[in-house]
């Protein structure tokens, strides 16, 4: 079974697709080849084989990288679906595949403020920090106004390893 997959945040240009799978069921799995598939949206299968040298045995897992990447051109979200085929031998699971969204991270400066600027409130700008994730240092400039929301910061945010500020800048402060 596919447990998991990465990235679950992506950055624009080449990504790596892992896959983490996992002997779920009661058998042994013995030596075979098998294909390892992912695509992007509606777009076309990227496969490559994957060999099991040895046995594999319920309940060990085994993380595989896809060598074909993924070159992100967009700054949006994309539906990711990855895919064991065929079938493995003494596998009782008939569907081996699992599709996520993937949204390219934030990284760089935004504005908060009313008109036609990237978020109309502070609401919207830490919404997009939970469901993007955060690739780089992110900075919100924040244009005078009333703002009238409450947000709370004690979530986690998804993203590569490491630490990246996230920055409210009060813009036009009287005081």
């Amino acid at each position: 079974d596919i447990i998991s997959m990465t990235p679950t945040t992506a950055q624009s240009g080449n990504n790596t697709i892992s896959m983490t799978l996992k002997n779920a069921g009661y058998n042994t799995i013995g030596a075979q080849t098998f294909t390892l598939k992912y695509k992007i949206n509606n777009g076309s299968w990227v496969s490559e084989s994957f060999v099991v040298s040895a046995t594999w045995n319920p309940g060990e897992t085994k993380t595989h990288n896809i060598s074909t990447q993924w070159n992100v051109t967009k700054d949006t979200a994309y539906q990711v679906c990855v895919k064991i085929d065929p079938q493995l031998t003494n596998d009782a699971d008939t569907i081996d595949e699992l599709c996520q969204t993937v949204w390219v991270g934030m990284k760089g400066t935004y504005t908060i403020g009313v008109g036609t600027y990237d978020f109309q409130s502070f609401s919207e700008a830490v919404d997009a920090l939970y469901i993007r994730g955060v690739l780089d240092t992110v900075i919100f400039n924040v244009q005078a106004g009333t703002y009238t929301d409450n947000v709370n910061l004690d979530g986690v945010i998804t993203g590569p390893t490491g630490s990246y500020p996230v920055t409210f800048n009060g813009q036009n402060k009287a005081n």
